[in-house]
């Protein structure tokens, strides 16, 4: 029976990890496709002058930190503790924190803080509405954010989104 049991946990992590394995390469072949097609549209503009080009160089530093959702995806159905896997592209990322808005309410409540994993992809075990079946047809938001402006910890409630270097766009989830 422990074998069992066992077995069942190490498939369980197996696909947790490959739900954001899977997601991410997913989204890599997205950034890849949006990338070629700035490329193409730089190289029939004009070259800028040495202050432009310096210029533009800081501007563009500042802004390539980009955060998304990988996992769930936009109205999956979820459980009530749902992995949700980000993406980050861009470098100096030291915090990733996930919050969720309850569509019904107006609180927007911070998760476990995420941890970067072997797939070099941040996730946490988040919680979508309260135990049992009351939050089930419920819908939620979640978004992630890439090093937060003020300190989130697990289970703040706070009033709206948080500032930080780089949200995601909105993923709206419902409870099954």
């Amino acid at each position: 029976m422990l074998k069992k049991l066992a077995v069942l946990a190490v498939i369980a992590v197996t696909s947790v990890s490959l739900g954001c394995q899977d997601s991410q390469i997913q989204s890599s072949a997205q950034d890849r496709a949006t990338e070629q097609k700035a490329e193409a549209s730089q190289a029939s503009k004009p070259l800028p002058s040495k202050q432009q080009a310096s210029d533009n160089e800081s501007a563009t530093n500042s802004k390539t930190l980009r955060i998304s959702i990988t996992s769930p995806g936009n109205n999956d159905s979820v459980p009530e503790r749902t992995n949700v896997c980000c993406a980050v592209k861009g470098s100096g990322v030291n915090v990733v924190a996930v919050v969720i808005r309850p569509m019904e309410t107006n609180d927007y409540w911070v998760q476990p803080e995420a941890q970067l994993d072997e797939q070099n992809s941040w996730s946490t075990l988040a919680y979508f509405g309260r135990p049992g079946d009351i939050d089930i047809g419920k819908k939620f938001e979640v978004r992630a954010f890439a090093n937060p402006k003020s300190d989130l910890k697990e289970g703040d409630v706070l009033s709206g989104w948080p500032k930080a270097q780089a949200v995601s766009p909105t993923v709206q989830v419902e409870r099954g």
